[in-house]
């Protein structure tokens, strides 16, 4: 049975998610749930781990993947620590904040760049150099910033577009679990770290916040709308004193199930331009189906 494994070790476990690649029967999918609830109670029992495990037939073995607590080394990207920022928390982000008894924490970011030049930009920033912010897919609930990651193809590909582009930063936002696992990181913490690391783009690194082209994919998608709009609708308190980003692009957005559900997988394998809800929001805004 060709089934995608994923397991999240947190305090004492994150998550367990077990995803069949086919549309089996009634029968077939009872006898998976009842197989992840029965691997997630044992699971519960083991120590504390850092580090996810995604495992597939289709990859050929078990692949190490890093949660929000920890980094792991690599060649292929440069790890840093970003600062919670809770002095930029405010109007509605923060009652959620305080509802759901969620704090800003430091978590970690990858930095990728060009095959030709260096992981991590060099500072001061040049002017007029753009950066890519990406966010990771995976339901809120899975995968990572990490290069072994299978969606890091789409941050690898993006230093590759345009010379004035040749660094990316993907942030290690925190996963979400609930029942039956101990609940953890809920609603808004990933919005809180998606903030954090816009933060560290432009007061730490020195870029220009037109100068920040903003990249989700799947439920990363959906963060990033989120991220853009919490950044215009507070554009001028004095917790947010930012301008808003040259220009979003959702790679097939979780906000956007509708249009899956009338066009299925049939969108356009290139940029195709959005209306967008407010002119002074972004210049423009793409869906790009990574999919298909």
């Amino acid at each position: 049975m060709d089934l995608a494994l994923y397991a999240a070790f947190g305090s004492p476990i994150s998550f367990l998610v077990i995803r069949a690649h086919y549309c089996g029967s009634t029968k077939q999918t009872c006898r998976t749930y009842l197989f992840r609830v029965s691997l997630s109670v044992v699971l519960s029992k083991l120590p504390d781990l850092t580090y996810s495990v995604f495992a597939t037939s289709r990859t050929g073995g078990i692949v190490g993947l890093p949660t929000h607590r920890a980094t792991l080394p690599t060649p292929d990207a440069e790890a840093v620590w970003i600062d919670g920022t809770p002095h930029l928390v405010t109007a509605e982000l923060e009652t959620w904040a305080y509802v759901a008894k969620v704090e800003p924490e430091r978590i970690p970011g990858y930095w990728y760049g060009r095959n030709d030049g260096s992981k991590k930009p060099t500072t001061p920033i040049p002017s007029g150099q753009r950066v890519f912010y990406f966010l990771h897919g995976g339901g809120y609930i899975q995968l990572s910033a990490h290069p072994n990651d299978m969606t890091s193809n789409i941050t690898r590909a993006l230093v590759e577009l345009d010379d004035s582009a040749p660094h990316a930063l993907s942030l290690e936002y925190r996963l979400s679990a609930t029942v039956p696992l101990p609940d953890q990181n809920p609603f808004p913490a990933a919005l809180l770290d998606a903030l954090a690391g816009y933060n560290y783009l432009v007061d730490v690194m020195g870029y220009s916040p037109s100068n920040i082209v903003l990249v989700g994919d799947s439920a990363g998608g959906n963060l990033a709308l989120a991220l853009t709009r919490y950044l215009v609708e507070n554009k001028n308190a004095p917790k947010c004193p930012f301008q808003h980003h040259r220009a979003t692009l959702y790679c097939f957005p979780l906000g956007q199930t509708s249009a899956l559900h009338m066009t299925g997988w049939g969108l356009p394998r290139t940029p195709t331009p959005r209306t967008t809800w407010d002119s002074t929001t972004v210049d423009e805004v793409y869906t790009l189906n990574t999919h298909s």
